[in-house]
């Protein structure tokens, strides 16, 4: 049987030289500005949220006649006016990102790195 060794080989980074091949090319890519849809969606479900708090809390409640608690009556607008919200904050985005102007040309460089193989060295 062999005999398991308990030595500890230390090796540092300079012993050993790992060889790269780096592939650069220049090429001309289009770039276009992007508005951040999801801040617009939550804009917009900040705002009809809270106009679903003013709509529910501005109207005259009496406790005595009406049929539903005023909480819950502002948790179903709720729920109704902040899908309503995020939906049109989307579409709020897709125009915005519509409009905005043409693409711009710039110039990039395309770097590809990998390890040499033995057999190509």
């Amino acid at each position: 049987m062999a005999e398991e060794s308990d030595e500890i080989i230390d090796v540092e980074a300079e012993d050993v030289e790992a060889e790269y091949v780096e592939t650069v090319t220049e090429e001309q890519v289009r770039v276009r500005r992007m508005p951040k849809v999801g801040r617009w969606m939550a804009l917009g479900g900040a705002v009809f949220g809270i106009a679903a708090a003013v709509a529910t809390y501005s109207v005259p409640y009496d406790p005595d006649t009406a049929g539903y608690d005023r909480n819950v009556v502002f948790g179903f607008v709720l729920l109704f006016a902040l899908a309503f919200g995020v939906g049109i904050g989307g579409l709020a985005a897709a125009v915005a990102e519509r409009s905005t102007r043409g693409a711009r040309v710039v110039a990039a460089e395309h770097i590809v790195a990998r390890a040499r193989d033995d057999d190509s060295a």
